[in-house]
């Protein structure tokens, strides 16, 4: 089959960003089990009843970054539901929490499709660090419904917002540069200069050659 002729598993319904395919769903779908699964190596953080430092967040942006925003979101919208569940709360307890994190995938995969591609290795870490600080700060701040079940504003900003965006991103930075190398080591980075396309900016360009 030529390059120019997509298999049914790569044929988009959408145009990019959102492209849609069944490929897209199939990751978002396996990195939300992945997600779920990993999830429950969280750590609680100290005098806080639920925070909890993640490192398998870094997956979520991860999948937006390289396979686009629908399959981040997917990963987030079934992954942190599956965390609660295996760590025995109910899914509907924290359901803003399932958006946001759902929110990061998508703003993720929104930021690297129009974030201009790198073409050294130092600014594909300065690139995808910055991507990680918007996905997260922007995709977190649903969290303040939190305040619809009578947490007030101060105690969700300084008891959950800041200390989750704050580790995520301790997590996040080192890890989301290394799960991008194992996807697409740096040795093939030259070609991501302006006339070709960049993999993180076009999911649908992702299959391994």
């Amino acid at each position: 089959m030529s390059e120019s002729t997509p298999s049914l598993l790569n044929r988009t319904v959408l145009p990019a960003p959102w492209s849609l395919s069944i490929r897209t769903v199939g990751f978002g779908l396996l990195g939300g089990l992945l997600y779920g699964l990993l999830g429950i190596f969280s750590y609680t953080l100290p005098h806080s009843d639920y925070v909890t430092i993640r490192p398998a967040i870094a997956i979520l942006v991860f999948l937006g970054i390289r396979f686009g925003p629908i399959a981040g979101g997917v990963a987030g919208l079934i992954g942190n539901p599956i965390v609660d569940l295996l760590q025995g709360a109910s899914i509907w307890t924290f359901w803003d929490w399932h958006l946001a994190n759902a929110l990061v995938g998508v703003i993720a995969g929104l930021a690297a499709h129009f974030l201009r591609p790198a073409t050294s290795a130092r600014g594909r870490i300065i690139r995808l660090s910055v991507i990680s600080v918007v996905a997260l700060v922007f995709g977190f701040a649903l969290t303040f419904l939190d305040l619809l079940r009578g947490e007030s504003g101060s105690t969700w900003w300084a008891g959950s917002y800041l200390p989750t965006v704050g580790w995520s991103l301790v997590v996040c930075l080192p890890l989301v540069p290394v799960l991008d190398s194992g996807w697409r080591p740096p040795s093939p980075l030259t070609r991501e200069g302006p006339s070709a396309p960049s993999a993180a900016s076009s999911p649908a360009s992702d299959m391994p050659e």
